[in-house]
């Protein structure tokens, strides 16, 4: 398979782990204790060295409110694949196995 075929949007991708987590107490507890882990063994992806991934839990007494980052600049490339919204940025950082 491509690799443009295995790209996966990182909002469909978060859709995916939430919808999982809601479903599997299990797994919403390997996520939280372990998200790297957790997303390799379900999901069969892999953060790169230096990507870390944090998973909180809101309840009624705690929100969170998480700031998207600046991006760099993208090339000309990068930027008709945003805006074609295949998610270039979260696909450089997220790669399937």
């Amino acid at each position: 398979m491509s690799d443009q075929a295995q790209e996966t949007s990182r909002g469909e991708f978060e859709a995916a782990v939430l919808a999982k987590a809601k479903e599997d107490p299990a797994f919403r507890k390997r996520l939280l204790e372990h998200p790297a882990d957790a997303l390799r063994e379900a999901f069969q992806v892999e953060m790169p060295a230096g990507v870390e991934i944090h998973v909180l839990e809101e309840t009624p007494a705690h929100l969170y409110l998480v700031l998207p980052m600046i991006a760099e600049a993208l090339s000309d490339a990068e930027l008709s694949q945003v805006a074609g919204g295949t998610g270039a940025a979260f696909g450089r950082i997220l790669r399937r196995n």
